[in-house]
C-alpha cells in the first residue's frame, strides 16, 4: 500500500502543477523532483548510479569511504573540522553501494535489517515500549534512505542500537523462559 501510494505521489510530482512559492514540505518536494538543479536528489543518484554502472572496476570493494565527495569535486570530507562541507549521496544504502562496494553494502544492509527481520518474528511478544522503539528505528531508516549519510547519521546508529537491544533482550528473555520451562518438573 505505502509503495503504491508513494508511486502515485511520484507520478503526480514529476507532472503535477506546484505553486513555485509553496512553503510546505509537500510542495518543496514536488518541486526539488521537476527541478533539473543538480544538487537536488534526483540529480545526485543518478550521477551516483551512473558511476557505479560506468565504473565496473569499483563495484566489488568501492571507492572509499568519503570518496563521494572528492568525486563530485568538493574535495577531501573533512566531516569533523569542517561542518560546513558536507557533501553526500543523501541516501545510506547508495552511499555504502559507491563508496564500498557490493561487499560493504551487503554487510551495511545485513547489519541495517537485521533488527527489522527479528522484531517481525517477534512482533506478537513485544511490549509497546519495544514496539514503539522499533518504529522509530523504521522511522530513522526511511529518512536515511532518502536523506541520509554514514558519517553525519548519528541518531540513526543510536535508533540502531536501541531497536538490536531491543530484540536481543526480547530474545534473551525468551530463551531464558524456555530453558526454566526445560527443567521444571511438570504436573
Amino acid at each position: 500500500l505505502v509503495l503504491a501510494i508513494s508511486g502515485v505521489f511520484y507520478r503526480f510530482a514529476v507532472n503535477g502543477p506546484v505553486d513555485p512559492k509553496a512553503p510546505d514540505a509537500i510542495s518543496r518536494t514536488i518541486r526539488e523532483i521537476q527541478s533539473d538543479n543538480p544538487g537536488f536528489r534526483l540529480p545526485i543518484w543518478q550521477r551516483t548510479w551512473h558511476r557505479i554502472a560506468t565504473e565496473p572496476g569499483h563495484l566489488l570493494f568501492g571507492r572509499g569511504i568519503g570518496s563521494f565527495s572528492i568525486d563530485e569535486g568538493f574535495g577531501p570530507p573533512t566531516w569533523l573540522l569542517d561542518k560546513s562541507r558536507k557533501y553526500y549521496p543523501h541516501n545510506i544504502h547508495l552511499e555504502m553501494l559507491y563508496e564500498a562496494g557490493i561487499i560493504g553494502f551487503l554487510i551495511f544492509a545485513l547489519i541495517t535489517f537485521f533488527p527489522l527481520i527479528a522484531a517481525l518474528r517477534l512482533w506478537g511478544e513485544l511490549s509497546p515500549q519495544a514496539k514503539a522503539a522499533i518504529s522509530i528505528y523504521v522511522f530513522y531508516l526511511v529518512t536515511c534512505e532518502i536523506s541520509g549519510s554514514f558519517v553525519y547519521n548519528y541518531d540513526f546508529q543510536f535508533f540502531f542500537g536501541l531497536a538490536t537491544g531491543v530484540v536481543a533482550f526480547r530474545y534473551k528473555e525468551l530463551a531464558g523462559d524456555e530453558i526454566i520451562s526445560s527443567i521444571a518438573p511438570r504436573h
